[in-house]
């Protein structure tokens, strides 16, 4: 295992080159072992929503396109910007295209298409 397969607190993922992150997104950080490195994306996500208000329905990390990992972020008023990624970690921003019924919806993503989840609304 490499030496920067680890935990890490916001200032020393900051501080981490390009490369490390990007390594440790696509080859320690993994859909199938979702404990690796929780507190780490924790951390991201925290200072993630520092930068965005607290205006929004949908702010957390998940996987999209063949496992790539990023934030999944769907703003209250789509017309609102947001980065294509913070820290090294792609921003995935979501805006609401259609209303199934209660606690469904059609979202577009910026990185993924279009997808139908399950929300509370």
């Amino acid at each position: 295992m490499k030496l920067h397969y680890k935990e890490y607190n916001f200032t020393d993922w900051i501080n981490l080159s390009e490369d490390i992150r990007r390594d440790i997104q696509n080859h320690y950080w993994t859909p199938f072992e979702p404990d690796i490195g929780k507190k780490t994306r924790g951390l991201i996500l925290e200072e993630f929503i520092k930068t965005i208000d607290n205006e929004f329905y949908l702010c957390e990390f998940g996987y999209f396109a063949h496992y790539v990992i990023g934030i999944k972020y769907i703003p209250i008023d789509s017309s609102k910007k947001a980065p294509n990624n913070f820290h090294g970690i792609i921003i995935n921003k979501g805006k609401i295209i259609e209303r199934i019924e209660k606690g469904k919806i059609k979202v577009n993503w910026r990185h993924s298409g279009t997808e139908l989840i399950k929300i509370n609304i």
